[in-house]
């Protein structure tokens, strides 16, 4: 999990909007629109499209879910991203940061 939390802080959270998805954004944006994305790291969303306008077809590196999939709700990392980061220890997070589903007690996983 310390290597997700990492890759998803850089690509998700600290990375800002590109010049590309201001300009797409540009061109729909007085305009009704409806994104379908391979994306993962929310560019679409950080440039101003609202998420009910999009489809991330393989995900969103900004929620977990379950891994067993007893349910659909996905949750929000961010805050448990950066206490992941701050805390990695070579190569390893304290074991309390590990993500548990709140419904059947498995590992979360990231939304993908």
């Amino acid at each position: 999990m310390a290597y997700w939390a990492r890759y998803i802080q850089l690509n998700r959270y600290d990375t800002g909007t590109t010049q590309l998805y201001l300009d797409l954004y540009e061109l729909v944006k007085n305009n009704k629109h409806f994104v379908i994305s391979t994306n993962v790291e929310s560019q679409f969303e950080k440039v101003g499209v609202a998420s009910s306008s999009i489809f991330e077809i393989q995900g969103n590196y900004g929620y977990l879910q379950c891994e067993k999939g007893c349910h659909d709700t996905l949750y929000d990392n961010e805050e448990l991203v950066k206490k992941m980061v701050e805390q990695t220890v070579n190569c390893k997070i304290p074991t309390n940061l590990v993500p548990k589903s709140p419904v059947c007690g498995e590992s979360m996983d990231v939304n993908l």
